[in-house]
């Protein structure tokens, strides 16, 4: 920890217009400028003294005081992009093609072009982006502007190459003026300019360490983008072990001072003060199991740190990443309307079933078709092929004269009492094929003012039958439209596996809440087009 708050402190005191002292580190002159870019010019000596100009490569474009007595400090952090013309690239152009045409050796010990010819071929142009710019306070401290406040004439520009602890300063710049403290800060890896390796001059930059602080991960959205190979599963890694060790130095503060000392989430040393869960939507298993590239798993890591790993799969040693549709209805029910919602527009009858609302009543007199249509539900799942969780019995109110008398002839069906799943789905469908036949459904409506069927069931019963309307003998596929789904279901799920989160890590559980409701809004799209296994670790 003391060497770490020494490299700190060397890091703070590094005076990055040394740069500009150093003639080595000269790379060319600007000879265009605005407030989003510039243009310089440059050359292969100066580039080959400094170990080439990789695109990406931080430059510093330092001014060189024009106003007399008073002094101007300030530095413009520019970005390589890409080459650029310059004036007298087309008059170069028509020299080396008539070199080339004589068959004149223009490079090498025994090249046959004078000095100057040299020089003029070796010139080309560098357009740079501008960052912001380094500038000096009055008490000489050394500040940076994500910004241009103001330019002069490029002539009044010189470029050089920042490399080593200047590299570093500027990979480590902080947004706050306070010290870098040693306790939320971790090295996340190192910067070079290029992949290549290749140190053709004693001025080739090194490898320099970067760090991040706490809050560059808690808190913040982060993406990460890389070639491939290029270690971005590697950093993840890196990501998720350095929040762990913020976790665990993460002490509870109670309550001592103002109200903006309560609310904020860290404590003097930039630590948490809570301990800090992690949820990882592993896609490709690269963290819930060995990754073959180093054969090492997160999950392996921390396994005795409260780590569950989650899978849609059954497999050894993961909990199933699953619900019980019978059990969590309105779960289910928002898997059904994503999964359709990816195919567009669907039949009326499919969109009308999607639309059949499942909420409890908090109305008495609204139970008796509530449970009516929760039970209908139920039928479409059982005849779409879901397992049955618990035993093969459903209850509901029906009619015991007028429709529970009429189901089977010569008996009496009557769903109050509790009948299978099978005598369900012949209750329901006899009562829609018979719905405009049976004089206790003909004249419901004559003597209470509405239908026996509100919408909502109508939808479910054309399901459950396949029919769209009473006495019709097309069928329609309806709940063979479901089967996809089926491999989202488990008969043996007792609660969803949020609930089942939220238990297991009862001391987040109120984060949690507030991140799962957000996962349940998308969980569809994450289980079929992505997710086939993740680790969930706290």
């Amino acid at each position: 920890m003391e060497n770490l708050r020494d490299e700190f402190e060397k890091i703070a005191k590094t005076d990055i217009f040394e740069v500009g002292k150093d003639s080595k580190n000269f790379v060319g002159n600007p000879f265009k400028i605005d407030y989003d870019k510039t243009s310089l010019l440059t050359c292969d000596d100066w580039k080959y003294n400094v170990g080439g100009i990789a695109q990406g490569c931080f430059l510093l474009a330092f001014y060189e005081n024009d106003f007399g007595e008073e002094i101007v400090h300030e530095a413009l952090l520019l970005r390589a992009l890409r080459p650029c013309p310059i004036p007298s690239d087309s008059s170069v152009i028509s020299s080396r093609i008539e070199y080339f045409k004589e068959e004149l050796k223009t490079a090498g010990k025994n090249r046959q072009i004078d000095q100057f010819t040299r020089f003029e071929f070796s010139c080309s142009g560098m357009e740079c982006s501008i960052l912001g710019t380094f500038y000096k306070t009055a008490d000489e401290k050394i500040e940076f502007g994500a910004d241009l406040e103001n330019f002069y004439s490029p002539h009044l520009y010189k470029v050089y190459k920042p490399s080593g602890k200047y590299l570093k300063y500027i990979v480590n710049l902080r947004d706050n003026d306070g010290p870098l403290k040693p306790d939320s800060n971790f090295q996340i890896g190192t910067v070079r300019y290029s992949s290549s390796r290749k140190n053709y001059s004693e001025s080739a930059s090194t490898d320099e360490k970067v760090y991040m602080h706490t809050k560059d991960i808690l808190g913040k959205r982060t993406a990460l983008f890389g070639m491939t190979r290029t270690g971005k599963s590697n950093t993840v890694k890196k990501l998720i072990e350095a929040t762990q060790e913020l976790s665990i130095k993460a002490t509870i503060n109670t309550s001592t001072g103002t109200f903006q000392e309560d609310i904020n989430p860290y404590n003097e040393n930039e630590i948490p003060k809570e301990k800090v869960g992690q949820i990882i939507f592993d896609i490709n298993g690269e963290y819930a199991n060995k990754n073959l590239q180093d054969g090492t798993a997160i999950f392996e890591k921390y396994k005795n740190d409260a780590t569950a790993r989650y899978s849609v799969l059954e497999k050894d040693n993961f909990k199933v990443l699953k619900i019980n549709f019978y059990k969590e209805v309105i779960a289910g029910q928002e898997l059904i309307r994503g999964y359709f919602k990816q195919f567009g527009k669907q039949s009326d009858y499919v969109e009308d079933f999607l639309g059949v609302n499942l909420e409890k009543p908090e109305d008495n007199s609204e139970l008796t078709n509530y449970y009516r249509k929760l039970a209908a539900y139920k039928c479409c799942l059982k005849l779409a092929g879901f397992p049955l969780s618990g035993t093969n019995s459903i209850k509901f109110q029906g009619k015991a004269e007028g429709i529970d008398d009429q189901i089977l002839e010569g008996s009496s069906i009557t769903p109050v009492n509790g009948i299978t799943y099978e005598q369900a789905t012949m209750w329901f469908t006899q009562v829609w094929k018979n719905y405009k036949e049976w004089d206790y459904l003909k004249t419901y409506e004559s003597k209470k003012g509405h239908e026996w069927a509100d919408n909502d069931l109508k939808a479910l019963l054309r399901f459950i039958s396949q029919y769209r309307q009473p006495g019709e003998k097309g069928p329609i596929n309806s709940y063979i439209k479901l089967k996809p789904i089926i491999k989202y279901h488990s008969p043996t799920a007792i609660i969803l596996f949020e609930n089942e989160i939220e238990k297991l890590y009862e001391k987040v559980k109120s984060l949690l809440s507030i991140y799962l409701k957000e996962i349940l809004k998308f969980k569809i799209y994450i289980l079929k087009r992505f997710v086939e296994q993740f680790s969930i670790h706290l």
